[in-house]
């Protein structure tokens, strides 16, 4: 979870076009269950991704690209698993020119040890920078 946020998060809810609101708000955590993260995340983002109902979240793109910047690293966001969104930061920092695309979950494999997590916490402001919310 980040604690101190470091871009602004997307208006999650838009009360003029409900329809333009993520579709995350329809499901709310409770104190029994969060499905956001829980061990069950490819149901979550198959809620963002739309394989229900066919919709894909308005906000998937924004939701993704918060999370990149603020390092999160649990829950599903931007209808990613966590795994795979480490596998797009270290994608971006071999080849920051790259044209960087939202892709289906995949399994989840390995997890990274401190040094490579620390050289993901590196990277952040040239992260900021080529998604465009550096200073």
């Amino acid at each position: 979870m980040v604690l101190k946020p470091r871009a602004e998060a997307p208006l999650w809810l838009n009360e003029e076009n409900p329809e333009k609101s993520a579709k995350c708000l329809s499901y709310p955590p409770t104190r029994e269950h969060d499905p956001w993260f829980e061990d069950d995340e490819l149901l979550a983002a198959a809620i963002c991704n739309g394989d229900y109902d066919g919709k894909i979240c308005p906000l998937r793109e924004e939701c993704l690209r918060w999370a990149l910047i603020n390092h999160e690293q649990y829950g599903v966001w931007g209808g990613m698993l966590p795994h795979d969104r480490r596998h797009l930061r270290m994608a971006i920092r071999a080849d920051p020119y790259m044209e960087w695309t939202w892709h289906p979950p995949t399994p989840k494999d390995e997890v990274l040890d401190e040094d490579e997590q620390a050289e993901l916490d590196a990277d952040l402001p040239d992260l900021l920078e080529l998604l465009s919310l550096g200073p």
